[in-house]
């Protein structure tokens, strides 16, 4: 038995890894309507797990007993290719996540392999109750047990309050639908670009979106949407009013290597010179272009207020917005409008960067970054989507917008904020010092320092927000209203 406690222990840690890395912080299940039955499923595997554990590591099931344990498995068994096929009927599952898969699966059969003959030995011995102690294994196997049965009350819970995926009638009404327009978005299957174009869809425009990967974009959105690799495809009589420049590799990702910073500038300046290159050749140019930009135009700042005018410090972050802002630029020459949306923390239910920061809230433990005095200047998902449609309509606005809610707060006032909708037991700071050890410059302009942004001219130009205050973010974003 001891063999098989070890491999169970093996088995235990990697379903950790993958709930913790995939399930909440890279696909965020605990937001996607889509994931309601597939988070079902876990927490009845879940709790079956908590007892398969106990049960190997203090107590064998001999005699008739056995067929308890035998008919456990089995359930398991079923409930595991179950998942299986859920999962692949409502979401595409990233390559590593998919090895995690394949390497459980093949450690489990290796568990079957040698617990079955350790059960067939019990079967044959007169039936009853025998108490077990395997030392160290019983001890871990204890731990997994409650640890996993925590998991699953938290998936079952979750899953009967999931935010609704499709937009209804009064959802809509929040948005300015103008004419019907054709709408070409780049970044359309991330994290903002993907809620985007589920609204324009629903508000009847022709929606086109630049991809790298047509199946899994098609897989990912719905709707009469028009897919392309390379915008070289298009030629020079196609009709486009509006393009959505929201392609970019994500910046808070990890250590920022000096080639890692290079993917960053490349695949922001890179799209947006194909989108320059596009204008050039059309025979009737865009009428406006709303490129993505962010926040960290301004660089680490401390308590200054910024509005579009706010001086920046100089950093790679705002090198980078500047890059990417002035190649955007250079379509005004076609006497095209171009919209820089200098983009904050954005707040949404199925991903961002809302998904790690209340993971350990979730699990009971507030955490908060350095000394929680840098400033979040957020906006929740939906304004930011209301903002760039109510741009797309307002003739008047051009050049730098930042797209942030009116009252940023600081890191501590957002740990409180979540607090309010996640009890918690523990409250725990990360010192700013290991931060910058493990990810070094991405922690100082990302997670140590901010900036305090406020939105003057969206607001100047008549944009309502919806969510102004963060507690009537939260409250909506974790389910609650």
């Amino acid at each position: 038995m001891n063999t098989v406690l070890t491999l169970v222990v093996i088995q235990a840690l990697m379903g950790a890894f993958d709930t913790l890395y995939h399930h909440e912080l890279k696909v965020c299940l605990p937001g996607k309507k889509s994931a309601q039955l597939e988070l079902k499923i876990h927490g009845v595997r879940s709790v079956i797990y908590a007892f398969l554990f106990m049960i190997l590591a203090w107590v064998q099931l001999k005699g008739g007993f056995t067929i308890l344990l035998a008919s456990i498995l089995v359930v398991e068994i079923i409930l595991t290719l179950w998942d299986f096929v859920i999962e692949d009927q409502t979401r595409l599952l990233p390559p590593l996540e998919r090895i995690t898969h394949t390497l459980l699966a093949i450690n489990y059969g290796v568990i079957l392999a040698f617990l079955l003959p350790e059960m067939a030995g019990w079967y044959k011995a007169p039936a009853g109750v025998e108490l077990t102690f395997y030392g160290w294994q019983s001890l871990v196997m204890t731990l997994f047990s409650v640890g996993v049965l925590i998991s699953g009350a938290k998936d079952w819970q979750r899953s009967s309050r999931l935010p609704n995926d499709y937009l209804s009638l009064s959802e809509l009404g929040r948005y300015v639908s103008a004419q019907k327009k054709s709408i070409l978005v780049t970044g359309g299957t991330g994290f903002i670009g993907k809620r985007l174009v589920q609204v324009l869809v629903h508000l009847g425009h022709d929606v086109m979106i630049l991809t790298r990967n047509i199946p899994a974009a098609a897989r990912e959105l719905s709707g009469k949407i028009t897919f392309v690799t390379h915008l070289s495809q298009l030629d020079e009589h196609q009709r486009i009013n509006v393009i959505v420049n929201l392609a970019g590799e994500p910046l808070a990702s990890g250590r920022w290597t000096e080639k890692r910073k290079q993917l960053f500038v490349s695949s922001r300046v890179n799209v947006t010179q194909q989108i320059v290159e596009l204008v050039d050749r059309l025979e009737i140019p865009p009428d406006v272009l709303i490129n993505g930009s962010a926040i960290g135009f301004y660089g680490p700042q401390k308590n200054n207020i910024l509005d579009e005018c706010g001086e920046p410090i100089k950093s790679f972050s705002h090198e980078l917005c500047q890059q990417w802002e002035n190649k955007a630029l250079e379509v005004e020459a076609k006497g095209v409008r171009v919209c820089l949306l200098r983009i904050g923390i954005v707040l949404g239910q199925d991903g961002g960067p809302l998904a790690q920061l209340r993971l350990p809230f979730e699990f009971g433990c507030a955490m908060g970054i350095g000394d929680g005095s840098q400033w979040m200047s957020w906006i929740h998902r939906d304004d930011l989507i209301g903002m760039i449609i109510h741009t797309m309509g307002c003739l008047e606005l051009d050049g730098p917008i930042n797209a942030t809610a009116p009252h940023p707060v600081t890191n501590n006032q957002f740990s409180e904020g979540l607090k309010k909708y996640l009890p918690t037991y523990l409250s725990v700071n990360v010192p700013a010092a290991p931060l910058r050890v493990a990810v070094g410059e991405m922690a100082e302009e990302v997670l140590i320092t901010g900036q305090r942004v406020v939105p003057v001219k969206i607001q100047r130009h008549g944009f309502n927000f919806t969510y102004e205050s963060l507690d009537n973010a939260l409250a909506h974003l974790v389910g609650r209203t």
